[in-house]
């Protein structure tokens, strides 16, 4: 299973952006003790701003 893929699916359909995009977002951290998934807060603030215009 593509758990990063599933992943993408399920914030797709709570932030309404593409699948593509959302993966585009999330990175592996170098720091396995930072989890398995991680994105910048920067990109999810984006697109808040560009959303709520």
């Amino acid at each position: 299973m593509d758990f990063k893929l599933e992943i993408a699916k399920q914030l797709s359909v709570a932030s309404e952006l593409p699948v593509e995009e959302i993966l585009f977002m999330l990175e592996v951290p170098a720091n396995k003790e930072m989890g398995d998934f991680a994105s910048h807060a920067s990109n999810w603030l984006k697109h808040c701003v560009k959303h709520h215009q």
